[in-house]
């Protein structure tokens, strides 16, 4: 049995050279710059994913992890997470071919990690990060994020379970389970998300005899477009730019399955002009 993860399809492959465009773009364009460039990733995994389902290549390809050692112009520190010991040592082992990077691994919760390394991060100041957040369904709670938004200078991909949520909101709002409810009040910060995704269906109300209501049905609408607005108009309230259109990925029935996000603390326009720029220049080759 491999230790690699298993896991995937066509959007694994274009997410990670997502990823390794702008980890090169990134570290090349601020190479020789006054400050350290960090590379943060909580959910590191192996650092090398097997290829299967809707992929081309049978062969395994790197993660994000190996993808960011790799990059021409090194990362001044590398922040690595992988609380399973199995996978951390198949993490350790591409590690160690790269002796010459200054690399942290650890081995707890993602959102523990997070808060240590934005603490150093913000005894450093001046120092610059990219984070990239790729949770295995909805793990990440939102504090977390809120964290890295709160220091200037932090970049941050965020991939988003998309269908994990629409799992755990089914379109009758009386369903919802209490351990669903309780873990969407963490990925989202509170429970706002329940008034905006869900609203009252006016074909299911009841009404006395003077036409007063007296019972209304909560029902999520189909699709996914109001949480989409939602999850963008959160980030806005973290961070200083967030890309407007965040990257689809479907599977081959043409659902979706994940959002990829891109948000800055940086609220220079002169920085969010040209990431911007970047960006799309990125998504149009990917």
């Amino acid at each position: 049995m491999t230790d690699n993860q298993q896991f995937g399809g066509a959007w694994t492959a274009k997410k990670l050279d997502i990823l390794k465009r702008y980890l090169n773009f990134y570290s090349t364009a601020l190479k020789n710059q006054n400050f350290n460039l960090h590379y943060v990733d909580p959910f590191s995994g192996t650092g090398t994913v097997d290829a299967d389902g809707e992929l081309i290549t049978s062969e395994p390809i790197e993660g994000s992890a190996a993808i960011s050692l790799g990059v021409a112009n090194p990362f001044f520190k590398y922040h690595f997470n992988e609380p399973h010991a199995g996978r951390r040592a198949r993490l350790e082992a591409i590690v160690s071919q790269h002796p010459e990077r200054n690399v942290s691994i650890s081995a707890v919760d993602a959102n523990t990690m997070i808060q240590s390394v934005c603490h150093e991060l913000r005894h450093r100041r001046g120092d610059r990060a990219v984070f990239f957040i790729d949770p295995f369904g909805c793990q990440l709670d939102w504090a977390s994020l809120k964290l890295i938004g709160s220091i200037p200078g932090n970049d941050v991909w965020v991939w988003f379970p998309v269908s994990a949520v629409m799992r755990q909101t089914p379109r009758d709002h009386s369903k919802i389970q209490d351990g669903w409810r309780k873990r969407l009040n963490k990925l989202f910060g509170g429970n706002e998300w329940e008034q905006t995704i869900y609203q009252a269906s006016q074909a299911t109300q009841v009404t006395d005899l003077f036409g007063a209501p007296i019972e209304e049905k909560l029902t999520r609408e189909s699709g996914t477009k109001a949480l989409d607005n939602f999850v963008t108009s959160k980030l806005d309230e973290i961070f200083q730019y967030v890309h407007p259109q965040p990257v689809p990925f479907y599977n081959a029935n043409n659902s979706l399955l994940f959002n990829l996000y891109f948000a800055m603390s940086n609220d220079s326009p002169k920085a969010t002009g040209l990431a911007q720029r970047v960006i799309n220049h990125i998504l149009k080759l990917s």
